[in-house]
């Protein structure tokens, strides 16, 4: 068979870790009954071989997706100037997320960071108010 033939330095196409066999090889050689399932990396789920699901079964419980909404608090207070006594106070909690669109619409959101016009270098992307609330006075 020349499945394995040696090179001129006296090595085999196996020793070659990146080489696979091609379909019509295998065809030839091998005979499979089902081809595609013996393509691809042929280090594929022998021990020390790391896959996507390796990774994502000691990871996936404490992953997120990244997270573009942000919960705003804030408070104020008016004092009357005369007598120096709090005359009111206002608490208030905002949710904002930050979209893709930019500040300008003159850029789209999937355009270059070096083609941005200034307003957008500057103040990038927008925050769109998604919810907003009074609170109650805790003071």
């Amino acid at each position: 068979s020349t499945v394995n033939e040696e090179s001129s330095d006296g090595t085999g196409r196996f020793d070659n870790p990146n080489f696979e066999m091609s379909e019509s090889e295998l065809n030839d050689f091998y005979q499979y009954m089902n081809v595609d399932a013996s393509l691809g990396d042929r280090a594929a789920a022998n021990p020390g071989y790391l896959s996507q699901l390796d990774l994502l079964d000691m990871t996936g419980s404490v992953i997120s997706v990244r997270s573009d909404t942000f919960r705003i608090h804030a408070y104020g207070e008016a004092v009357n100037a005369i007598s120096g006594e709090v005359a009111g106070r206002a608490h208030c909690t905002m949710t904002v997320q930050r979209v893709s669109d930019f500040v300008d619409s003159g850029n789209e959101p999937e355009d270059d960071m070096d083609a941005l016009l200034p307003i957008n270098e500057a103040f990038g992307r927008q925050f769109r108010i998604v919810d907003f609330q009074w609170s109650e006075d805790t003071i």
